[in-house]
């Protein structure tokens, strides 16, 4: 059932069942709930979706249905247990203000995707970004403080969760964290899916605005009693940053994929040798190398065309489809946009090779990117155009397909090709995955690594007063 609405504190949804005296929850601070779709939403909802499997009865504070993300899928609610509390705290979007600056009305447009591209930015574009570079700090979501403090108070109060667990970006959410723990009490765990402020796409600030952020940011992490990263790299760009902290807060708990995503699929692999690339891809990271090798091969062999097919399902930039949309691209490449997560997993099981696309750069090395997680969980070969790091690394161990450097344009050709040979041979290419290395990226067994660091947490927090006690 839905309790009515407390007066500027948004809604609290209460499940049905009942909880027993003494159940632990912890509460969960995430901007991307669904009804939202896209990357954003799969961690805090898979970690959602398995806590109960673990003892936490999740506690979900996260923002009103019909707020501006931007993309939707309706179907991810179907993972929200039973068991979950939904707390919907009010937010005023600065959204609506960039949309009236630069002439973008529609609610389709896909501003996260326009606020990193460079194609084609006008005046109106860039006045809107210095703008948003100074004002809004930590992000454009900033106009959330405030009902969520309120909101996730009145939350704490009535389920007296073990823990506060929040998930960034967007990063208000790591504040609103603080917030929350200062005034009750409970440990703070801050959780980076992405890098704040060395972010490879951090808005454009003054310094005076950047040196506000940074000193936000360090606040947050010195209130957490433990910080958890995505990969390695955020962690040691951290703890080089702001020397005070305490390594041993620090704890590594990766992207990973569901194994019940797949279990209801079946692979429908197309007649054509399939290469899929799943999620967005903005001008920035237009794959200069790979698209220039197949070029002239399609060139070299045209037949080729009505042999393969270069399948994007995602969201892409205007530079990115100009991209591929040149001759003899054209003829090969075919764009789904956006679709729901199971359609989604259902293209990577279809496909014959699943791109990775990592741009070559010091900031990208230690990107792990959710999708490679969900690419290894359907078992298909992975050819990674991507720079030596955490990525690269993680293919080798697991075994579960081929590294090159984005701009080797001999090593993608001959990657190619064998991957093309091996299906033309009934073989899948470049091997097969260890499956003992695989299963370790399960989302249920990442999430019993959380749940361990809640029981931890946890039980310091029981043996202790309370702030404010």
């Amino acid at each position: 059932m839905q309790n009515p609405p407390d007066q500027g504190r948004g809604s609290i949804e209460t499940p049905s069942d009942t909880v027993k005296p003494g159940a632990r929850s912890a509460l969960l601070v995430s901007y991307y709930y669904p009804p939202s779709g896209g990357p954003g939403v799969q961690r805090v909802l898979k970690f959602s979706r398995y806590l109960p499997t673990f003892g936490y009865r999740p506690l979900i504070l996260t923002v009103p249905e019909d707020a501006e993300f931007p993309v939707l899928d309706p179907s991810l609610a179907a993972e929200i247990p039973e068991q979950a509390v939904i707390a919907r705290a009010p937010i005023f979007e600065f959204y609506a203000l960039y949309r009236r600056l630069t002439g973008k009305r529609g609610r389709s447009t896909t501003l996260d995707i326009d606020t990193v591209s460079q194609h084609r930015v006008g005046w109106r574009e860039r006045a809107a970004r210095l703008l948003r570079g100074a004002l809004f700090i930590p992000d454009g979501r900033v106009g959330w403080l405030p009902g969520a403090t309120a909101t996730g108070r009145d939350l704490i109060q009535r389920h007296q969760p073990r823990v506060i667990f929040a998930s960034g970006p967007p990063f208000t959410t790591h504040w609103i964290g603080r917030r929350l723990a200062e005034t009750s009490g409970l440990p703070l765990v801050v959780d980076y899916r992405d890098p704040w402020t060395r972010a490879p796409y951090y808005p454009e600030r003054p310094g005076w605005a950047r040196r506000v952020d940074e000193r936000l940011e360090h606040s947050c992490l010195r209130a957490a009693a433990a910080v958890v990263t995505v990969n390695h790299a955020i962690r040691d760009n951290l703890l080089e940053r702001y020397r005070d902290l305490d390594p041993t807060k620090f704890h590594r708990i990766a992207n990973g994929f569901d194994p019940a995503d797949f279990a209801s699929l079946q692979p429908r692999p197309a007649r054509k040798w399939t290469l899929v690339h799943t999620g967005s891809l903005h001008g920035s990271r237009i794959p200069h190398t790979l698209l220039e090798v197949l070029t002239r091969w399609l060139r070299e062999e045209p037949q080729l065309a009505q042999e393969m097919e270069l399948r994007f399902v995602g969201r892409l930039d205007q530079g990115m489809i100009d991209a591929l949309s040149a001759p003899p691209l054209d003829r090969i490449v075919r764009l789904d946009g956006y679709r729901p997560h199971g359609e989604s997993v259902q293209a990577l099981l279809d496909s014959h090779l699943l791109l990775l696309l990592i741009v070559d750069d010091p900031q990208s090395r230690g990107m792990l990117t959710g999708k490679l997680f969900e690419y290894l969980g359907s078992g298909r070969p992975i050819l990674a155009l991507a720079p030596e790091g955490e990525a690269a690394e993680l293919l080798r161990r697991t075994g579960a397909g081929r590294v090159v450097l984005p701009r080797d344009a001999q090593a993608i050709r001959a990657a190619l090709a064998e991957a093309l040979a091996a299906y033309r041979s009934g073989q899948p290419a470049f091997g097969q995955p260890r499956p003992g290395e695989v299963a370790a990226y399960s989302r249920v067994e990442l999430t019993g690594a959380l749940a361990g660091l809640f029981d931890r947490l946890g039980k310091d927090a029981l043996s202790g007063p309370r702030a404010g006690d």
